[in-house]
């Protein structure tokens, strides 16, 4: 069986990430968090989930995260990034904000680091 390695962004916050990313762990994926919690104020469930967890100080500054994660990506093979909590503004994309395509009147995902 191989391992998937998940980077899971925020993994402790808001409270119900701990227990998907304890959901992650326990279908057999290495999770790997990246968040602005210190290490001990996650929850235990998120916790004890992760095989690794990289502190930074914030989650707002982009250009630091996108480094960061690429840093750890040269060390580790990520094959899944799951962020499900949007606190910050989406990017930008090459059209306007409000200006993205859209398939069936829906705005298309932005994929990719940037």
């Amino acid at each position: 069986m191989v391992t998937v390695n998940v980077l899971m962004i925020s993994p402790g916050y808001p409270a119900e990430m701990a227990f998907f990313t304890r959901g992650l762990a326990r279908a057999g994926a290495a999770v790997i968090g990246l968040g602005d919690q210190s290490p001990d104020a996650l929850p235990p469930a998120a916790r004890n989930a992760l095989s690794h967890y990289v502190h930074v100080a914030s989650l707002a500054g982009d250009g630091h995260v996108t480094a960061t994660v690429r840093d750890l990506a040269r060390h580790v093979g990520i094959n899944q990034v799951e962020c499900l909590w949007g606190h910050h503004p989406p990017p930008r994309t090459a059209h306007g904000p409000g200006d993205r395509p859209a398939v069936r009147g829906r705005p298309l995902p932005v994929r990719g680091l940037r």
